[in-house]
């Protein structure tokens, strides 16, 4: 399973990634995370050349947490335009049988800038 998933916005970092499974038995297990590379597909995704930003493996238990946060590498996740998550193999450990997700939650922080020119000393200001 590859899902391409775009922001409309820029995020900053992406610090954390939940994947629940209504059917843990046929749950993910491997997964790579490939962070802005929009065109990447299966055959790239499951070659041993590519790059992911991070992989992680998944147990039938942590499938049915919603609070189940895999932490990502900050230094790898940052300036996030899109995320492919690639699915290589599910909890049965049969390749035929179909893998099943309920959920996928990204956690992290926006790029959204303030602008630091507009910061007033209120100590300075009169009647202070």
């Amino acid at each position: 399973m590859l899902l391409h998933i775009p922001f409309n916005g820029r995020v900053a970092r992406m610090t954390g990634i939940v994947i629940n499974s209504n059917n843990p038995q046929f749950g993910p297990r491997r997964v790579k995370l490939f962070v802005n590379e929009p065109t990447i597909d299966f055959g790239q995704a499951s070659s041993s050349a590519a790059k992911p930003a991070f992989e992680f493996e998944l147990d039938e238990a942590s499938l049915g947490k919603k609070d189940a946060v895999v932490a990502l590498p900050i230094v790898k996740c940052r300036n996030v335009h899109t995320v492919s998550v690639f699915i290589e193999s599910n909890q049965s450990g049969d390749d035929e049988s179909t893998t099943v997700v309920s959920r996928i939650q990204l956690f992290g922080q926006s790029g959204d800038s303030f602008d630091v020119a507009a910061i007033k000393d209120v100590s300075k200001e009169e009647g202070s």
